[in-house]
């Protein structure tokens, strides 16, 4: 593995521990039981996806062939229109959705830019596998805005 591609995997890594730290604080901070329970949820799914890439980083790659046949993910552009606020203590479900649907929407594109960086390998087929995840997480958060917020419409 190359010098390069190391760091772009300790890059990554932080992002992930970026994303992890904001549920973690976040679910902490809101009352709101759903809103904890969706930002406690989102943080493990950042925490594994950080483990598949240090396990990268030492040289696991047997997690390669699992990679390749996944589901296709939706996006139903609803953060696109939305804009975040900082989280705070009295933030509500609705807040925290809106920041966590700008994060995986940032962190998804941070994956495909790493992505087209790379040779073809299990570099690039773990960035485009994380792209896809949290396109995923993206739609998951939209799919909870759209039953919850726009419900109250």
């Amino acid at each position: 593995m190359t010098q390069e591609i190391q760091e772009i995997l300790q890059r990554a890594i932080k992002v992930e521990e970026a994303s992890y730290a904001l549920y973690t604080s976040a679910s902490k901070r809101v009352k709101d039981p759903a809103a904890k329970a969706g930002l406690a949820d989102l943080a493990e799914q950042e925490k594994q996806h950080k483990a598949k890439l240090e396990g990268l980083l030492a040289g696991n790659l047997d997690w390669a062939v699992r990679l390749s046949k996944r589901e296709e993910v939706r996006d139903l552009q609803i953060g696109e229109f939305l804009e975040a606020r900082p989280l705070a203590e009295d933030s509500d479900l609705q807040d925290v959705l809106i920041v966590a649907m700008k994060r995986e929407e940032a962190t998804g594109a941070f994956y495909q830019q790493m992505a087209a960086l790379v040779d073809p390998g299990p570099v690039k087929d773990l960035f485009a596998f994380l792209a896809k995840e949290e396109v995923k997480h993206k739609e998951y958060v939209e799919r909870i805005y759209e039953e919850v917020v726009y419900r109250d419409f």
